[in-house]
């Protein structure tokens, strides 16, 4: 597990440093860019899979990088995190005519 970790910290901090620049309040979350990214690498082929797992640090082969990613899922479900219902919104204040 700590690989993972140490993998979406690397990558989360790599991505953050250009975004950064632009200035202002910079807000995003890297294992959900890293986890929708690695949707993709199945898919990718040659010089496009080899950059896409050097940056998202995954195995190359695409059967490896499936169990690492059902693995990243198995452990967030044995840990308990699963997706909460936001709270409901409170009432919009009224607006006098």
């Amino acid at each position: 597990m700590h690989a993972v970790a140490d993998a979406v910290n690397d990558f989360t901090l790599r991505a953050y440093a250009p975004l950064a620049r632009g200035g202002g309040n910079c807000f995003f979350s890297g294992a959900s860019l890293r986890a929708a990214l690695g949707l993709a690498y199945p898919g990718a082929r040659g010089a496009t899979r080899e950059e896409m797992a050097r940056v998202l640090g995954l195995e190359r082969d695409a059967a490896a990088a499936s169990g690492q990613a059902r693995a990243e899922v198995d452990s967030r479900v044995a840990s308990g995190a699963r997706e909460r219902p936001l709270p409901p919104l409170p009432p919009l204040p009224q607006v006098p005519p």
